[in-house]
C-alpha cells in the first residue's frame, strides 16, 4: 500500500488543527516532520507563544504506521510514551527527554504535544556527514554509551519506585509484539528474498526467533533477571539530538527522544539496535565514522560481558538485516543489487556467528569492540 497522499495527509493536519484547538496549544500551522516512521510528527507554531516556546512538536499516533499505512497498530502507544515521559522526570538521568505537555487518547487517535527542541542536532545527520572528524564521532559514540549504561542502571535500581504506577502499561503493550514482529518474528524472511541466503544456517536462524519468541513472554514479576528492565525500544542514532555543536573536549548535551516503544525488554535490544544502526551506515554511508562511534560507544558504556556482547551481536545482525524492509513500500532502493546483497550477508553472519559464540570471528570487524578488540 502507498503511503498517504497530499489530499489525505492534509485532511489529517486539519483534523489536527481542530483538535488541538482544544488543547491548551492551539497552533496556527503545523509543519509534518521526515523521519517518523511510527507516528506523524509535526512542528506547530502556538497562537499564543509564552515566553518558555513558541514551537510544539506534535505527535499523532494512528491505526497504522506513518510510512505504511497497511501496517496496522495499536495507537496506545501514545499512552506508553506519554507515562514513561513523566517517570522518567523524576528518575535523575544524564541527559535530556522531552517534556511532555498534553496527551489524549480518544476513539482510537492519540494526540501528544512535547516540548521542542528546535535548534537541537541530530546525531544520524552528524555521523553521515563526510566532514565529522574521527574526535568528534568517538566522543558522540562515547556519551551515547555513558548515557545509555545510566539509564540502565537507573530503571533498574528504581523500578519498583519510578515506574509502578506506569509498569503496566509498558509491559503488556502491543509495542513488545509489534517490535517482534518487525525483527525476530520476520528476519529469516527478509533473508530468503535472496537466493541461497540461508540454506546452510536455517536450523539455527529458527533457534534464534524461538528464542526471541521466550523472550517476549518475559514479565517483570517473574523473576529478577540479569540484562532485564525497561529498555527504550527504538535506540538509534536518528531518536538522539545534541542541544550543542558536536565537540571532542567536553560532554555533549544530549536529548533521547521518541520513547512509544518503551518496553520491558532484554539490554541488548537497544544495545543492538544502536549498532545495528551504526553497521548500516558503515557499510552504505560513512564507514570511518560509524567504526569510530561504536569504538567510543563501548568505551562509555564500559565495556560488555562475553554473554552481554553475543546478545548484542545477535541483535545488531537482526536489527542490520531488517534495513532492507525499513523502508516505505514503494520507495526505491538507491544501492545497486550487489551491495544489498552483501548487506544481508553481513547481517546473516553476525547473527550465526553470535549465537555460535565465535568470539574470534568478530576480531577485524565494524563489532571488534564489543569483545575488547
Amino acid at each position: 500500500m502507498a503511503p498517504l497522499d497530499e489530499a489525505e495527509l492534509a485532511e489529517l493536519s486539519a483534523e489536527l488543527l481542530e483538535a488541538l484547538e482544544k488543547s491548551e496549544y492551539p497552533c496556527s500551522s503545523l509543519t509534518l516532520l521526515t523521519g517518523g516512521s511510527i507516528n506523524l510528527v509535526y512542528r506547530g507554531i502556538l497562537k499564543t507563544p509564552n515566553s518558555a516556546r513558541d514551537t510544539v512538536i506534535i505527535k499523532l499516533a494512528t491505526s497504522f504506521l506513518a510510512v505504511n499505512p497497511a501496517f496496522e497498530i495499536d495507537a496506545s502507544r501514545s499512552s506508553v510514551e506519554s507515562a514513561v515521559l513523566v517517570a522518567l522526570e523524576s528518575v535523575g538521568l544524564p541527559f535530556s527527554t522531552p517534556k511532555s505537555l498534553f496527551f489524549e487518547l480518544d476513539s482510537g487517535v492519540g494526540i501528544q504535544i512535547h516540548e521542542d527542541f528546535r535548534d537541537a542536532l541530530n546525531v544520524s545527520a552528524i555521523l553521515r556527514s563526510t566532514t565529522t572528524s574521527r574526535a568528534v564521532a568517538t566522543a558522540i559514540g562515547c556519551d551515547l554509551g555513558f548515557c545509555l549504561k545510566s539509564f540502565q542502571d537507573l530503571v533498574t535500581s528504581k523500578f519498583e519506585t519510578a515506574f509502578s504506577q506506569s509498569r503496566d502499561i509498558w509491559t503488556t503493550s502491543p509495542m513488545r509484539l509489534m517490535k517482534y514482529r518487525t525483527s525476530y518474528g520476520s528476519f529469516i524472511e527478509v533473508l530468503d528474498r535472496f537466493p541461497g541466503m540461508t540454506d546452510d544456517c536455517k536450523p539455527l536462524l529458527e533457534e534464534v526467533g524461538e528464542m526471541a519468541i521466550h523472550e517476549l513472554e518475559m514479565q517483570p514479576w517473574d523473576q529478577k533477571l540479569q540484562y532485564w528492565s525497561m529498555i527504550h525500544g527504538d535506540f538509534c542514532t536518528g531518536n538522539v539530538l545534541l542541544l550543542n555543536p558536536p565537540s571532542p573536549a567536553s560532554p555533549n548535551k544530549v536529548v533521547i527522544i521518541d520513547w512509544e516503544l518503551a518496553q520491558y525488554g532484554h539490554f541488548a535490544y537497544d544495545l543492538g539496535q544502536l549498532i545495528g544502526d551504526l553497521c548500516e551506515n558503515h557499510l552504505l554511508d560513512s564507514p570511518q565514522n560509524a567504526k569510530w562511534t561504536i569504538e567510543g560507544f563501548i568505551r562509555g558504556y564500559g565495556g560488555l560481558s562475553d554473554e552481554l556482547a553475543f546478545r548484542t551481536a545477535i541483535h545488531a545482525g537482526v536489527h542490520f538485516i531488517h534495513w532492507y524492509i525499513r523502508r516505505p513500500p514503494t520507495a526505491e532502493m538507491l544501492e545497486t543489487p550487489e551491495k544489498i546483497a552483501d548487506a544481508m550477508k553481513l547481517g546473516r553472519d553476525i547473527v550465526v556467528k553470535g549465537w555460535k559464540k565465535d568470539r574470534a570471528w568478530f576480531k577485524g570487524t565494524i563489532l571488534a569492540p564489543l569483545f575488547g578488540f
